[in-house]
This record gives structure tokens, C-alpha cells and sequence, in this order.
């Protein structure tokens, strides 16, 4: 048994080493603008898929995975490129109706009513490395994906803030910090808007907005995946809330203080967001999102919130296996609620109810 298990972690390790090597080749292909970048991004997908059963060996290995994603995260979000279209990354889909009455309520409702539909855009072609980006991150986790994507921003804000208040002689020990580029301020941006918001990215000729299973949903048990298998076009809007449930409940029985993957509470990146996607837009000289005004971005964050909880509903009945969908989405809005309240928005919320 112990041989077994010094295998299984050697394998992982070397399964982490390929992983680096082939975010090394993303990186020179971005650095290159090479069109190859896209055929490493797809590589980089693959090698996260199969790392899935190396992490159910142990705790051990599950920590050492954990790692691994957070890193594959950090460097996806501050590789250096090219953008062609920095302002459709950032504000993705605006719909002439979206927001204004209930006609997103009315899309919550179609979307959840299509419970057998599968979904197969992981299979659709895309060549879009943005997208490609997009799909590792995705499959990552997404909370992770959002923590990293919001402690970029802050950086942007301190290092412009910094050079701003600093002398001549202390804006050389100010370089040393971690330099936030274009490409890394667009990816976070996109990054919110996409898990947060619910605001897909634009569909262009030959590329595909991508939402593929997570990382953390790869964890599930066969017998949990037959069942949400059902639900597949719908429970991925729930993910967000339940990978900071699942958090909590692996903390409760052993009493740990910290998970190196994910923060203490999903409404504590919420609270920041208004001023802070203003400030780093700011920092980064980009023009500020459509969907990042404040009454705007609490009005999108509780719209979300209520979709996630009607999902979170109708899959949480679908088996015992399943109550974690209901339970995590309800907890989410309840604590959106009163923090949008809180806020000095709580017209946001009776308009709806």
C-alpha cells in the first residue's frame, strides 16, 4: 500500500512538472503572439483533466493539487499578450433589455427548464486562446480563479498608488514589485464579470463563450456525476457558492483555520468590487465597464445571486447527493442581500420583490 501510494505521488509530481513546462510554452508563445499558443493553452487543458484522480490518493495529494492550480492560475492571469479587443473582454454581452425589467428573470426560467439538455461546447471547435484561457481557468476552479483575479487588480491600484507617492529614489525599490500588465488587468476584469455577473463573453465567427466542468466538480463521486449529469447545462451557475460551501465543510470536522485555495467568504470579494474595479480601471488607464457603475454592479450581482438560488432549487432536488447546490446558493443570497442592503442599495432589491 505504501509503494502504491509513493507512485501515485510521484506521478503527481511529474504530472505538475509537465504542467509548468507547458505554462512556460504558453508564456513564449504570448510573449510571441505565436499562433501556436492556442495548441499549448489546449495542452495545458488536457494535463489539468488528467491530474482529476491523481488527487483523490490523499489529503496530501489533494493540498499538493491545490497548489498546482493556484499557481497555473497566477501565471494565466499575468501572462503578458497581445488583446485584439480589450474592450469587449472586458464588458462581454450587452443586451438591449438585459437588466432594465425581468426579462432576465424570464432567461433564469428557460435556462432552468432545460434540465436534459447536454451540453457540448467543450466539444464545439474553438481558436480563440482567449477562450482557451478562459476554459483553464474554468476548469481550475473558479473561486480561485476570482480571488486571483481580484488580488491582481489590487495590485494595480497599489503599484499605481505607490508610484504616485513616492519620491524619484523610491520608485526604483517600487519597480520591484510584481508589474500588472494590460493583458493581466483585462483577463481579471473578464474573470469577474464572467463568475460574478453571469455576463458571457462576446460569440464571435468560429469561437464559442466556454463554461466547462471545474476542477473542484471533478472531486465529486461517480455516483453524484450520474445524477448531475442530468442537470449539466444548469448547476455550472451554482459553482461559484458551492466551492466556498465545500470549503466550509472540510474545515468544520478538522478544524482548520485556512485552505490554501480559496478565502474565508465569497461576499467579502463582493464588498470590495465596485470601488475596486473603478480603481484599477483607473490605474490601467482602461475605460470603465458598462456593467462596473455601482448601482449597476450591485443590480447584476443580486440578479446573479437570485438565478444561482432558483438553480440551486431545482438541482438540490434532484438526489440527497445534491442538497449542497440548494444549501450554498441559498446562503449566498441571503448574505448578498444584506450586504447590498447594508450598502445603501436596497432599491436594487424591491424593485424585484
Amino acid at each position: 500500500m505504501s509503494s502504491a501510494i509513493t507512485r501515485a505521488e510521484e506521478e503527481l509530481k511529474l504530472q505538475c512538472e509537465r504542467i509548468n513546462l507547458t505554462l512556460q510554452q504558453c508564456q513564449s508563445d504570448a510573449l510571441k503572439n505565436s499562433p501556436s499558443m492556442v495548441d499549448s493553452l489546449q495542452t495545458l487543458y488536457s494535463l489539468l483533466i488528467e491530474m482529476k484522480p491523481m488527487a483523490m490518493q490523499s489529503d496530501l495529494s489533494r493540498s499538493r493539487v491545490e497548489i498546482c492550480l493556484r499557481n497555473v492560475v497566477k501565471d494565466l492571469i499575468g501572462m503578458n499578450r497581445v488583446i485584439m479587443s480589450i474592450d469587449d473582454e472586458i464588458d462581454g454581452v450587452v443586451k438591449e433589455t438585459l437588466y432594465d425589467d425581468f426579462g432576465w428573470y424570464h432567461e433564469a426560467s428557460d435556462y432552468i427548464s432545460q434540465t436534459c439538455i447536454e451540453c457540448d461546447e467543450d466539444n464545439a471547435p474553438c481558436h480563440d486562446a482567449e477562450r482557451w484561457i478562459d476554459k483553464c481557468l474554468d476548469l481550475c476552479g473558479h473561486g480561485v480563479s476570482l480571488e486571483a483575479a481580484v488580488d491582481c487588480l489590487r495590485r494595480a491600484v497599489h503599484h499605481s498608488s505607490s508610484s504616485r507617492i513616492n519620491n524619484n529614489n523610491d520608485i526604483a525599490l517600487n519597480a520591484k514589485e510584481e508589474y500588472v500588465g494590460i493583458a493581466s488587468a483585462v483577463t481579471s476584469l473578464r474573470t469577474i464579470r464572467r463568475y460574478l455577473l453571469h455576463v458571457p463573453s462576446l460569440y464571435h465567427a468560429g469561437h464559442v463563450d466556454c463554461s466547462p466542468i471545474t476542477f473542484q466538480q471533478k472531486f465529486l463521486s461517480d455516483n453524484d456525476a450520474s445524477i448531475l449529469s442530468k442537470t449539466e447545462t444548469i448547476w455550472r451557475c451554482c459553482i461559484l457558492p458551492l466551492e466556498y460551501h465545500c470549503k466550509r465543510v472540510r474545515e468544520e470536522p478538522h478544524g482548520t483555520d485556512s485552505e490554501p485555495l480559496l478565502g474565508d467568504s465569497l461576499t467579502d470579494l463582493t464588498f470590495v468590487l465596485p470601488s475596486l474595479v473603478s480603481s484599477a480601471c483607473h490605474a490601467m488607464d482602461l475605460t470603465l465597464p458598462w456593467w462596473a457603475a455601482p448601482k449597476t454592479m450591485h443590480t447584476l450581482l443580486f440578479q446573479a445571486a437570485w438565478k444561482m438560488l432558483l438553480i440551486g432549487v431545482l438541482v438540490g432536488n434532484q438526489g440527497e447527493e445534491t442538497t449542497a447546490f440548494r444549501h450554498s446558493t441559498a446562503i449566498y443570497f441571503q448574505l448578498l442581500a444584506r450586504q447590498i442592503i447594508e450598502n445603501g442599495q436596497s432599491a436594487v432589491i424591491s424593485k424585484y420583490l
